[in-house]
């Protein structure tokens, strides 16, 4: 008797999925990743800060160039959340690789899970941002785990939609 397939395992970016995760304690919920995809595949939910511990709501979180590297930092307090992230990734990492996750669909311009083109603001403010940066926890991700396929939403449709 033949095997039937296994749905394939994709972690997505939780707000996404509907869930109440944006620093404004709203989402970004994708009636194609949700309604569509999740249909035929499981859906494994991520978000970074939640699951790191960052409250909802809070305030927005930036990437800021600080000469010596890049911090994580809220708009309004400037606290660094980079050490507190990066702790976190690396653990979650480990345990997304033990799901055996077949790629992931991350939110485009998150300071955490953008693939690309992320925002990186200047330490002294000065200036637009420039869009040459890579979320804390897609590129820890895109180092540390097996998977080889990652996708920003909402390329991930075949589409540059803005959402």
């Amino acid at each position: 008797m033949a095997q039937q397939p296994t749905q394939p395992r994709i972690g997505v970016s939780a707000r996404l999925l509907g869930n109440p995760v944006r620093f404004d304690g709203g989402h970004k919920r994708s009636p194609f990743v949700h309604s569509v995809l999740g249909r035929f595949a499981e859906l494994v939910p991520v978000c970074p800060e939640v699951e790191s511990g960052v409250p909802v709501p809070r305030e927005s979180l930036r990437l800021v160039d600080r000469g010596d590297g890049v911090a994580l930092l809220g708009n309004r307090s400037r606290a660094d959340r980079f050490e507190q992230l990066r702790a976190w990734a690396r653990a979650r990492v480990e345990d997304l690789a033990r799901l055996d996750l077949d790629g992931f669909i991350l939110k485009k311009d998150s300071p955490s899970c953008g693939l690309e083109r992320v925002r990186v603001y200047r330490a002294e403010g000065e200036g637009p941002p420039a869009r040459i940066g890579t979320g804390l926890f897609a590129a820890l991700l895109r180092r540390l785990s097996r998977q080889r396929y990652f996708e920003p939403y909402p390329r991930a449709l075949g589409a540059e939609t803005g959402a």
